[in-house]
């Protein structure tokens, strides 16, 4: 109803639609977030370790890639994690050999449930009150 109250003399619009995420996703990726801060605080590790550590664990789905060290910055754009295994030359190219993993965002709900019971028993491991998070 509201397109067709739009003024369309010498104007442009661009509508977007996106699907809703369910606020439960997003409230158990923020608590996944902050008990991988808690383990950063604590190990020295830093969170994004945690997390690729807790995605090793679980099995999550990943993808192997060559790429420059150049290419890095936008390995990290495209991706949630991005680790790397180790060098490797092709042709004349220096490069690494980086082990890429999609955003928990894309997780189903039992990757995500079991991602964030394997955070759960980083924290326990290590002594952290996982109760004021």
């Amino acid at each position: 109803m509201q397109v067709n109250e739009l003024d369309y003399e010498d104007k442009y619009y661009t509508i977007e639609i996106k699907e809703r995420k369910s606020k439960r996703s997003v409230e158990s990726n923020r608590m996944m977030w902050a008990l991988l801060g808690e383990l950063e605080k604590v190990t020295r590790e830093t969170a994004m370790d945690w997390y690729i550590k807790a995605l090793q664990d679980c099995n999550i789905k990943c993808e192997y890639l060559w790429a420059t060290e150049q290419a890095e910055k936008g390995l990290q754009a495209q991706f949630r994690a991005v680790q790397r295994i180790k060098p490797h030359k092709i042709g004349g190219s220096d490069g690494w050999l980086y082990k890429v993993f999609i955003g928990s965002s894309k997780f189903t709900t039992a990757e995500m449930t079991e991602l964030i019971e394997t955070v759960l028993r980083y924290c326990e491991e290590h002594y952290i009150d996982t109760g004021v998070i």
